[in-house]
């Protein structure tokens, strides 16, 4: 009997240690939107003459890059992982409770993946609830594009470009707000 127990035992250590060991290969998840995704360090004009375009001579620069310090956007894809809109957001690093506005901004806007493009459209600003109407206000894109390897940043890296144009229909009627920036490369001299 005591060799059966033995071998019983031996038989149930062997088996532990063999499956116990037995490694699967980690499978990382993947974004459809990926080559629109990321974070963008940015600057932000008041297109006062209201083209679309940055004009150094007729807008009105907002913040610099060095002004917004660790502020940032965010695009990522959206929990349904489609390449037909991606998550608007800004960020402040440091405090989370600041906004760049006086109001907070995060949005699913339509993308045209393909082109790399941010499509005219209204959205729900999703972290700015009006309880007086018991509404979302809104953002309005009015055009985006993100430019592959269009920068070479301070690092001497090569990065993507990103503009967009919004409005806030219920806060600032009428006026439009340009974004322009970089992705960040993840070095701390291009992280103004």
């Amino acid at each position: 009997m005591k060799n059966y127990s033995k071998i019983l035992l031996l038989f149930i250590a062997t088996s532990t240690l063999f499956f116990a060991c037995k490694k699967e290969e980690y499978k990382a998840p993947v974004s459809n939107a990926v080559n629109m995704a990321g974070r963008w360090y940015m600057e932000l004009y008041g297109d006062e003459n209201d083209n679309g375009k940055i004009d150094p001579d007729d807008d009105y620069l907002i913040y610099t890059y060095h002004d917004l310090g660790e502020w940032y956007l965010v695009t990522s894809n959206a929990s349904d992982n489609s390449t037909d809109s991606l998550v608007f957001s800004e960020r402040y690093a440091a405090n989370a409770s600041l906004s760049l506005f006086p109001w907070f901004v995060k949005c699913k806007l339509p993308i045209d993946y393909t082109n790399l493009t941010f499509k005219p459209a209204t959205v729900k600003n999703l972290v700015d609830f009006d309880p007086v109407t018991n509404i979302y206000n809104t953002v309005t894109v009015k055009e985006g594009k993100i430019i592959k390897s269009a920068l070479t940043l301070p690092s001497g890296n090569v990065a993507d470009s990103i503009f967009i144009n919004l409005e806030f229909p219920e806060q600032d009627p009428g006026y439009h707000y340009l974004f322009a920036g970089h992705r960040d490369s993840g070095f701390p001299e291009d992280q103004h």
